[in-house]
């Protein structure tokens, strides 16, 4: 356990190594301080995402709790995305649940920063999609633009799978450790994982500008943490 600033945090900090080594990427953000799933991806989407920018969903609509994060609903003046000049676009699946890759060209704009995908179903009736889907999908956004951020929201679909989104080429993941990841054992907490420069724009976020992930104190311990994990 760590109090005050929480510089040099061991645990918070080979925690980190441990799920970027889990999801065979460059480096991540597990803090206890991250609420929920939701939270993890607003922060993903605060910290990649500046006015005049897009997010561009390709999996129809996202799960309920981002609608008032992106501005779908909720009402202005609540710090949606919309307030901030962000705008939003969204590919509806096909009637079988699968993605609609034929409308992606068109879609993907020139002001998309951001694509999204959603890998469980959510509240909706359709089949989550699979690594093999996702991979599908990665290969065909880099066909039509290399440098756009693919992002995925992971709730539900860790270790469900050998590999992970983070495997076939997604930019960033996200979900909740009351989910998967902390095997029932985590008090609570999300991890963000992905491309090094992307989590620390995203730690900037959750902190401050500067401070990052250096600092973080959480006066419990991480072994449950780790040992949900595992």
């Amino acid at each position: 356990p760590t109090t005050g600033y929480g510089y040099d945090d061991v645990g918070r900090d080979a925690l980190d190594r441990v799920y970027a080594g889990v999801f065979n990427c460059e480096d991540a953000l597990v803090r206890p301080q991250i609420v929920s799933g939701t939270h993890a991806l607003a922060l993903c989407l605060y910290a990649l995402l500046r006015p005049g920018d897009r997010l561009l969903s390709l999996s129809g609509k996202p799960y309920d709790t981002l609608e008032e994060v992106i501005g779908i609903s909720g009402g202005k003046g609540r710090g949606s995305l919309e307030d901030f000049g962000i705008n939003y676009s969204q590919v509806e699946l096909k009637e079988d649940g699968t993605l609609n890759t034929k409308q992606w060209e068109s879609a993907i704009t020139p002001d998309v920063k951001v694509v999204m995908l959603q890998r469980s179903r959510g509240y909706d009736w359709r089949p989550s999609l699979s690594i093999e889907d996702l991979e599908k999908g990665i290969k065909k956004i880099r066909e039509i633009r290399k440098d756009v951020i693919i992002m995925i929201d992971n709730c539900y679909g860790e270790f469900t799978e050998i590999l992970e989104p983070t495997d076939v080429g997604a930019d960033l993941i996200a979900g909740s450790l009351i989910k998967n990841p902390g095997g029932g054992l985590a008090p609570t907490g999300a991890y963000i994982a992905g491309r090094a420069s992307l989590i620390e724009q995203v730690a900037y976020r959750l902190t401050s500008p500067g401070i990052g992930k250096e600092v973080g104190s959480y006066a419990g311990w991480y072994t449950p943490f780790f040992q949900g994990l595992f």
